[in-house]
């Protein structure tokens, strides 16, 4: 699979894990689009990154216990240094994606 495929299948969980619309392990593999072991192999990958991912049995779906954020690509800082931990500067991209998503996995 490339790079983009794969980031983008990232990008999609992290919108159904992040909106707690996951559903049961089976639903969440068809809402992706794959099967159920690929989906524990492409969780395993999100939590390998840092992602606090647990499943909650009452609610039925994957969920982040606290926020967090996917990111990949080049961002720049406010102070211009890393070191004095920054805020990222945002910008609409992210936005526009997350809205692209909601509306093609008919989440609106």
């Amino acid at each position: 699979m490339n790079i983009e495929k794969y980031w983008n299948r990232l990008k999609t969980a992290d919108t159904y894990i992040r909106r707690r619309s996951t559903g049961t392990p089976k639903e969440f593999a068809r809402k992706m689009g794959i099967c159920e072991s690929n989906l524990y192999e492409l969780l395993e990958s999100l939590k390998e990154m840092g992602a606090p991912i647990s499943y909650s049995r009452s609610c039925q779906s994957y969920y982040y216990e606290k926020p967090v954020r996917l990111l990949m690509g080049y961002y720049t800082y406010d102070n211009a240094t890393i070191i004095d931990n920054a805020p990222l500067k945002t910008t609409n991209m992210d936005a526009e994606w997350e809205k692209e998503v909601v509306e093609d996995i008919g989440l609106k």
